[in-house]
């Protein structure tokens, strides 16, 4: 994102009367429109009401937004709770177990959409599903477990789970890719010396990465 606290320079600060945020859509159904909306839109919003960004990098702010804190306002003090839509989404895909619900939230936390334009691509193919009804659309950008200290024992309880669900339907196969590569990620964290660092490279339309640096802005 480019450094929002810097202005044209025949432009007074003081007569600045806000930011703008845009969301492009087509690759957003309604039912999980807070999913993309929230908490992004927070981020933006915290770049623009913080201090001015420390040094000449403007990735590195004063402090980090606590966007888990936001998540809990925004469903104290409105209609939208983001975490329940995240979550009635992976019990429509387990098909109403809550059991591998769990599990895809897990494998959910460790996974992102791929970046830029390659999902529009894909969703301009005549075999694309016109739902938004998968795994792929149901995840957060960056992948929460980046975020905290890694889990491979629970990576792995979910990622076993999901490989071993008949529920998931025309999605299955999808779920059990992504799932296979996060258990090559665990055998790497257990054992590095053994197992390299598994690809970054997509699975599908998702990013398999719970412990990569986050993707910086272009």
């Amino acid at each position: 994102m480019a450094d929002p606290t810097r202005h044209p320079d025949d432009v007074d600060p003081a007569t600045v009367l806000g930011g703008e945020a845009c969301l492009w859509s087509e690759l957003v159904p309604e039912r999980l429109l807070p999913l993309r909306l929230w908490p992004a839109t927070a981020v933006v919003a915290d770049l623009l009401w913080s201090p001015p960004p420390v040094g000449t990098d403007p990735d590195r702010c004063a402090a980090p937004p606590d966007l888990e804190a936001f998540v809990r306002f925004l469903a104290a003090t409105t209609a939208t709770d983001v975490d329940a839509v995240r979550r009635d989404h992976w019990m429509a895909l387990a098909g109403g177990d809550p059991v591998l619900a769990d599990a895809l939230a897990v494998l959910g936390a460790c996974c992102e959409p791929v970046k830029w334009y390659a999902r529009h691509l894909e969703a301009m193919a005549p075999d694309a599903s016109p739902e938004l009804d998968g795994f792929v659309d149901g995840l957060a950008s960056p992948a929460p477990a980046r975020l905290a200290p890694p889990d491979p024992a629970a990576w792995r309880a979910a990622a076993t789970t999901v490989i071993g669900s008949p529920a998931g339907g025309r999605h299955r196969r999808d779920l059990r890719a992504v799932a296979e590569r996060l258990l090559t990620w665990c055998d790497h964290l257990d054992t590095p010396d053994r197992v390299a660092e598994p690809s970054t490279a997509p699975v599908g339309q998702v990013l398999v990465v719970p412990t990569a640096p986050p993707l910086r802005a272009r």
